[in-house]
């Protein structure tokens, strides 16, 4: 008899537990999370405590990423002496300046793709390490969860979550990043063999251009 009481208290103790439980889930899908709050919570998988491949590959990653932006920005430079000569008097043809043209632009190709397929480890760890993080907390709730909540649905949305981890952190890392490193360098260069203005302008429409993105996609 003491044991049948014990154990109404426990599963009553537990209905409680998981009431609150439900209610805070309830209560977190309707808070809206802010993509700064979503990259935020993703930095920590581009550097994780004690993985030395996983942050040897990043810094790799990010040279090969920064040699490919390099020769992207030099890849007009050689194409516009290329066409100077081709257009002089006398006519020279620029057999250098075409090889070199030809030579950043594989090289801006082969750096890029390195890049990619040295961040496929880095990619790979952090849907390895979210997924068990997540199968390991679906297994600490209680029944009462699961026959509440539609199981299949949760380990679908689960699973679409942990695809979305690699294209985030290759987007945040490999599409933001390169793009302001990108904008950096011609304004650089136009500074370099323009005039200053030439170099405000691009800069100050880009700035604009980004915080009107921005604002338009979180005010949607």
């Amino acid at each position: 008899m003491s044991f049948c009481k014990g154990l109404r208290k426990r599963f009553e103790k537990i209905s409680e537990e998981d009431e609150l439980e439900l209610q805070a889930l309830e209560q977190g899908e309707k808070k809206k999370t802010s993509h700064y709050e979503v990259f935020a919570a993703l930095l920590p998988f581009l550097w994780p405590k004690g993985e030395i491949l996983i942050k040897v590959c990043v810094v790799v990653a990010m040279a090969l990423m920064l040699f490919s932006k390099l020769c992207t920005v030099t890849v007009p430079i050689a194409y516009k002496h290329a066409v100077d000569d081709l257009s002089g008097d006398p006519l020279v043809f620029p057999v250098s300046w075409i090889l070199l043209y030809t030579l950043l632009r594989w090289l801006s190709q082969l750096l890029a793709d390195g890049r990619d397929t040295v961040f496929m480890v880095v990619s790979q760890n952090a849907l390895k390490a979210t997924a068990m993080r997540t199968f390991e907390h679906l297994h600490d709730l209680s029944l009462r969860f699961h026959l509440h909540r539609k199981t299949g649905t949760v380990l679908q949305a689960i699973e679409r979550g942990t695809q979305r981890i690699s294209f985030l952190l290759t987007f945040c890392l490999f599409n933001i990043l390169p793009i302001i490193l990108e904008i950096f360098m011609v304004c650089a260069i136009m500074l370099y063999l323009y005039s200053v203005w030439f170099a405000v302008i691009t800069g100050a429409t880009m700035v604009l251009y980004f915080s009107f993105t921005i604002g338009v996609t979180e005010w949607k």
